[in-house]
């Protein structure tokens, strides 16, 4: 039985989906379990410094740090209710 080489023995973690908040320096990403996450790559989320967003990363959890590879804003949801004016006639 052969070993397997050094570069497959080494197991990457699977990409992950996060959802939360970009930092006002777009370096982090606090998530919605209020974890903070720092962003490998940074230069990505420009322009998404405090937005609600939704992330698809490979997170490094011994750094405590995310490696983004796409990003979308995240959804916004409305709950009506009975109370509302768009009920009331």
């Amino acid at each position: 039985m052969q070993d397997a080489p050094a570069s497959r023995a080494t197991v990457r973690p699977k990409a992950v989906t996060i959802s939360g908040t970009v930092s006002q320096d777009g370096k982090t990403l606090i998530s919605k379990q209020d974890e903070t996450w720092t962003i490998s790559n940074a230069e990505v989320m420009k322009g998404q410094e405090g937005r609600a967003v939704t992330v698809k990363c490979r997170p490094d959890t011994a750094k405590g740090s995310i490696h983004v590879f796409f990003f979308s804003p995240a959804e916004t949801r409305y709950l009506a209710t009975n109370g509302d004016s768009a009920f009331r006639r």
